[in-house]
């Protein structure tokens, strides 16, 4: 099976504008979503997809916008080494990594070989 751990770390701060926080939850809901992706491409060929361009192609679509975050930057894979895992990140509003605040990396991590469905997702500082 998969794990699908999802552990949201997500430091608000207050006074934060609501457009912001919008934007950081449907970044999250995106990367729940191309999680989803993995996970078939995952069962239907028995690996992780390498990148999004070629689990685009397995769904059969050219619509990036599936693999983008909420600021309309791409979202990363990175397969775990001899396929133990996934992460799936987004570099956060400045698209790079590290960072802090809205400019902080979203990572989520899809582990194989276990028997629960829960994503690890976590948020820098």
């Amino acid at each position: 099976g998969v794990a699908v751990l999802v552990s949201f770390t997500i430091h608000r701060q207050r006074e934060r504008p609501r457009e912001d926080v919008v934007t950081l939850e449907l970044t999250i809901a995106y990367i729940r979503k191309t999680a989803e992706l993995c996970q078939v491409f995952r069962k239907r060929a028995g690996r992780w997809p390498t990148n999004t361009f070629e689990l685009l192609a397995a769904f059969l679509t050219t619509d990036k916008s599936a693999v983008q975050d909420a600021w309309g930057k791409d979202l990363v894979l990175a397969v775990g080494y001899e396929q133990t895992g996934l992460s799936i990140s987004s570099g956060g509003r400045d698209g790079k990594a590290g960072g802090t605040g809205e400019d902080a990396d979203l990572v989520l991590t899809l582990e194989s070989g276990t028997n629960s469905m829960f994503p690890w997702l976590s948020r820098g500082q």
